[in-house]
């Protein structure tokens, strides 16, 4: 359903390095209680470098050293929140964008974690069509696109609220449909397996009736 890639029109890019070199959320921390801040600020650009080489498993182990030196610096949990993120492990990296946030509240990191999260849905909502029951699985998709819409900076974003707000609907209308079929799943155990067969070609009789369990048919 979606593809991100570096360099696409969702960049990952410029604008979180931007954010990093800046500094930001460290303007009430003096830099002499982090003698290894040049250190760290190295891992960090080496972290990045990696990232854009797709070599994500590297790229974690040096954001992560560059935290280890200076822990308060809210643009290196973005960037591993962003390294978290490509990995699949959303949920990781879900904490990471919030403890970012939480050291400043930047807008291009409450984009980068609205866009994520309505991707996780995204994929939720795949895995949801493959199981059995997938209510519960619809259920978490619909959750983590509302943290999606309650994380969006409001006029500042730069992403399209209608896209998140589609994605909702869509959510709706596959738990309404999962229900309807779990209904009807129901309704068949209820039968002898002996008095049940299948019916093929459903979409070439000429008649209005929406056909419902347990409704009586003369079958010609």
């Amino acid at each position: 359903m979606y593809e991100w890639h570096i360099g696409d029109p969702v960049d990952w890019g410029d604008g979180f390095m931007d954010a990093q070199n800046q500094g930001y959320g460290n303007d009430d921390v003096e830099d002499d209680h982090f003698p290894d801040k040049l250190e760290a600020d190295k891992y960090s650009r080496k972290a990045w470098d990696l990232c854009n080489q797709h070599k994500y498993g590297d790229a974690l182990q040096y954001i992560n050293l560059a935290l280890d030196m200076n822990g308060l610096n809210a643009g290196n949990w973005n960037i591993k929140a962003i390294i978290l993120d490509f990995m699949g492990r959303y949920s990781e990296a879900e904490k990471c964008y919030n403890t970012s946030l939480g050291l400043s509240p930047h807008k291009v990191v409450c984009d980068n974690k609205a866009r994520m999260l309505r991707y996780w849905a995204g994929e939720l909502i795949e895995e949801a069509k493959k199981r059995p029951d997938g209510l519960p699985t619809l259920y978490d998709a619909w959750d983590i696109n509302k943290r999606a819409i309650d994380t969006l900076p409001g006029d500042k974003s730069e992403e399209n609220i209608e896209d998140y707000f589609s994605q909702r609907d869509t959510i709706d209308f596959y738990i309404d449909y999962e229900k309807k079929y779990q209904k009807n799943v129901e309704s068949i155990k209820s039968y002898d397996k002996s008095e049940l067969f299948t019916i093929a070609g459903m979409h070439f009789y000429k008649n209005s009736i929406n056909l419902t369990p347990g409704m009586e048919l003369k079958l010609v």
